[in-house]
């Protein structure tokens, strides 16, 4: 975690956070540490490095979203608002995130198995993982992120669901 990250351009940050998820999740559960998500101005370099000049509806704050969400961490939102009152897709977008982490809440704080790091060319993947049946009825939860801006990517990813149970 460097803290002059959040004065880079919002796809940099996304595949810096998604690193430091995956390297700070070796020893402890996802929800045991914390991220950041620039609402507004923070550092500098605005107005590409925050979410809200860009508006509430565009892939960067989905990304950030779906990558939090689906990771199990809990981020600080530094802004004042999640969604835009005036454009109410903005507001369903953030109560389908929620209702996605409550729904799963349980597979996502369990622990994680580490496939891929982020490099922001390919691929990316976490397994959420659950090896006894009666905490939850999700025993694995795979997390795959595409950041690159190709189209497709043809690639093999073995998931180890041994850790399941």
């Amino acid at each position: 975690y460097v803290e002059t990250n959040w004065n880079l351009p919002l796809w940099e940050q996304i595949t810096l956070a998604r690193q430091n998820i995956y390297d700070g999740t070796w020893v402890k559960a996802p929800s045991q540490g914390w991220m950041f998500v620039p609402l507004v101005k923070y550092h500098g370099g605005w107005p590409q490095c925050c979410v809200e000049p860009a508006g509430f509806l565009h892939g960067e704050w989905e990304f950030y979203l779906s990558m939090y969400f689906a990771t199990g961490v809990s981020p600080c939102y530094r802004g004042t608002r999640l969604y835009d009152d005036e454009e109410p897709a903005s507001e369903a977008l953030v109560q389908r995130y929620v209702a996605f982490n409550n729904k799963y809440r349980t597979i996502l704080h369990a622990d994680m198995v580490h496939l891929k790091r982020a490099d922001g060319n390919g691929i990316d993947a976490l397994l959420h993982v659950e090896p006894v049946a009666a905490k939850c009825r999700e025993r694995a939860m795979l997390v795959v992120f595409h950041q690159s801006r190709a189209a497709a990517i043809n690639t093999t990813l073995r998931v180890p669901l041994y850790y399941s149970g």
